[in-house]
């Protein structure tokens, strides 16, 4: 399932956006730091209905949240947007959809196949969002699995470069687990497990080297492999969570549960911009299957929840 995104306003006070199994996107505005006392809103999500519970949300600078979902209606599938005005308490924020066609991601015909965590956002210094996707185009003759980032030109994302960063017409083969951070120049730092089957995945690091993801400027070490699972009947993948250190390297924390073993939960911290030598791994957590926050203050002390 998909975790709560939480932020705070202006006024100090929690906001949460989450997907509930009614299918509703919910909305929380906090009147307390507990939130014991909260007023909850309901969102319109438009024609159609969010896929398998891809929502992500963000603060912007200043004072408003943008939240996205993946939505599927009778034609195609598509990126919709709700803008979030928060205000300061007593009064309530005011959330308002945008248009009810965003970006099309692909038509309905031949249907997609988009899976549970399998979307993700991130901004840029300049509040444009970064979206990032990971579908199966189900075409008949060949199938391929994709991971793509959209490089929206305005905080709806109307219109968007888009870029498949990889793909794999490998039956059985499929990205989860999204996460997506942007580092101090707006380059995409992502992370993902690529899963090959029951028994198998690799957690993988992604760095984009210029603001667009082109592949042609990647370093050769992306995707880089993490750390392999191999060998686990039932092996079941979770969440990741990509942070930066105060050095601007990526910090990730991934779970997974191994069979019938306990849910299991690790933190990657990178010794570079690239991950790519040097990563210290953390010891494994168990009984932790949806890690919650990464927060790495200036002096580089970890806080896991």
């Amino acid at each position: 399932s998909t975790p709560p995104f939480a932020m705070v306003g202006s006024d100090n006070l929690p906001r949460l956006v989450y997907y509930t199994n009614s299918a509703n996107l919910v909305y929380v505005q906090c009147q307390d730091q507990p939130c014991l006392t909260s007023i909850r809103t309901v969102l319109p999500t438009g024609t159609g209905a969010i896929v398998n519970g891809n929502i992500a949300a963000y603060k912007e600078t200043g004072n408003t949240i943008q939240i996205f979902y993946v939505n599927k209606d009778v034609n195609s599938y598509k990126i919709r947007h709700i803008t979030c005005t928060l205000a300061t308490f007593p009064a309530a924020d005011s959330c308002v959809a945008a248009a009810d066609v965003n970006y099309t991601i692909a038509s309905a015909t031949p249907n997609p196949i988009i899976g549970v965590n399998q979307f993700a956002a991130s901004r840029t210094s300049a509040n444009l969002p970064r979206l990032l996707l990971s579908w199966n185009n189900n075409a008949a003759a060949t199938p391929t699995q994709r991971l793509d980032i959209f490089n929206c030109t305005a905080s709806t994302c109307a219109t968007a470069g888009r870029q498949t960063l990889i793909s794999s017409t490998v039956a059985g083969t499929y990205y989860k687990g999204l996460s997506l951070t942007l580092s101090t120049g707006n380059f995409a730092l992502i992370d993902y497990w690529e899963v090959n089957s029951a028994t198998a995945a690799t957690l993988r690091f992604y760095q984009c080297n210029n603001t667009t993801c082109t592949s042609a400027t990647k370093p050769a070490s992306s995707p880089m492999a993490l750390e392999t699972l191999s060998g686990i009947t039932g092996l079941a993948v979770g969440l990741t969570i990509i942070t930066t250190t105060s050095s601007d390297f990526p910090a990730i924390v991934y779970s997974w549960k191994p069979g019938a073993a306990a849910p299991q939960s690790k933190v990657a911290i990178c010794t570079n911009i690239a991950c790519s030598s040097g990563t210290n791994f953390y010891s494994t957590l168990t009984n932790d299957s949806n890690p919650k926050i990464l927060r790495l203050p200036s002096n580089d002390l970890r806080v896991f929840s």
